[in-house]
């Protein structure tokens, strides 16, 4: 499907407007500060972190993809605290908010230091549809982690993450950072993160306990499955500990061929 990006710049910036962040969707409580967060907690991203260095990564370079089957299951907070855990492991990691209907990424990383920052609001979006001439990367208050924001919506967000220029912009952060994580929307709900398949080295599913549908989830395997998506792990959130008096996310890495067993 070809598009024009003339068209894009003037619909972007007539559609451009302040999205009031919802509390309820992202709990700041959850984000993974070492000096607060339960061992348990610590030690199974640790865990995530080592299985997906592990699998390495492909021709495709250092590209990962985080998502979900459906809305509310965690994969954006996953993204953040997959972030952090690399960091702490001495990798040099790039965030990028792909979730341009829903972003996120900007408010969680504003909350993991001591005092809130300001991202600037334009980012990914203007870049993809040659709005600025470079991708606006800002660095964050942690150590290695760097920020690319969504940026502000655009009319088909589908069309700019598919195209040539996104195959660009990964192909050379992939090349300049040891890990890129890429939160991407709902697989189930848009096609936003199976058109940049061929651009990744893999994804990594996030399922939430108790919650999602395992035939959302089957749903969203097949149809990475069908574009040649590789699937590097699912993650687990939302189990309760049984041990200690918190009550926290739990994440658990699992290899593709034992979710099959």
């Amino acid at each position: 499907m070809r598009f024009h990006l003339s068209e894009y710049k003037e619909k972007l910036c007539k559609w451009i407007h302040s999205k009031k962040e919802d509390s309820t969707k992202f709990n700041a409580e959850n984000l993974l500060r070492v000096e607060t967060a339960p061992f348990a907690v610590v030690e199974a991203y640790s865990t995530a972190r080592t299985n997906i260095l592990y699998l390495g990564f492909s021709e495709k370079g250092r590209v990962i993809v985080v998502s979900s089957a459906s809305a509310n299951e965690g994969k954006s907070l996953t993204c953040t605290n997959l972030a952090v855990s690399f960091a702490q492991g001495g990798k040099r990691v790039l965030v990028i908010d792909g979730d341009m209907r829903n972003p996120t990424q900007s408010f969680s990383f504003s909350h993991l230091s001591s005092e809130e920052i300001s991202f600037q609001k334009e980012g990914l979006s203007e870049y993809l549809a040659e709005l600025s001439e470079e991708p606006l990367i800002q660095q964050t208050t942690l150590p290695n982690v760097d920020l690319l924001v969504a940026g502000n919506c655009p009319p088909d967000p589908s069309a700019l993450t598919g195209s040539q220029r996104m195959e660009e912009l990964l192909k050379t952060v992939g090349e300049k950072y040891d890990v890129v994580l890429l939160d991407m929307p709902p697989i189930g709900l848009v096609p936003d993160a199976i058109a940049v398949a061929r651009y990744v080295a893999g994804y990594i599913l996030v399922v939430k306990s108790g919650s999602s549908e395992p035939k959302n989830v089957k749903n969203a395997i097949a149809a990475l499955e069908r574009v040649d998506g590789k699937i590097l792990g699912l993650v687990l959130n939302g189990v309760v500990a049984k041990r200690g008096k918190y009550r926290s996310y739990y994440y658990h890495y699992y290899d593709k061929k034992e979710s099959k067993e």
